[in-house]
């Protein structure tokens, strides 16, 4: 089965405020099979940190010091191309606006993803042999 790499929009936008972590998953996946956690810091950085909860996780290079001036900017020359996608280009979100100042980021959600708060409860499952 082929997966989509056309951005689709939905109708969920979601402003990300400093300290507020977004995460965003496949509609009905599990924490798991989260593609991504949002979050913007202290220091007027955004993370974007791809697969949170698989174990080995990273962040990922939005510019090149991952300021929120340097994101305006990006979207400022990109517009509506800027879409966030996994590396096998399955679009996640787009943006659709930063403000450096007042330290927010808006993303609109693909159609096929979610945000979602994370159970700290919730266990990787164990493997059948």
């Amino acid at each position: 089965m082929s997966k989509r790499t056309t951005f689709k929009p939905s109708q969920t936008s979601i402003v990300i405020t400093s300290g507020k972590e977004v995460h965003l998953r496949p509609k009905g996946g599990d924490k798991f099979s989260a593609y991504l956690k949002l979050t913007i810091r202290e220091d007027d950085n955004i993370a974007a940190i791809a697969e949170p909860f698989a174990g080995l996780s990273f962040v990922l290079a939005l510019t090149d010091n991952n300021l929120l001036s340097e994101l305006a900017e990006l979207l400022e020359e990109l517009g509506d191309e800027l879409v966030l996608s996994t590396d096998e280009e399955i679009p996640i979100c787009r943006f659709t606006a930063v403000d450096a100042v007042a330290r927010t980021v808006t993303i609109l959600l693909d159609e096929d993803v979610e945000s979602f708060e994370p159970d700290p409860n919730e266990r990787f499952p164990s493997r059948k042999n």
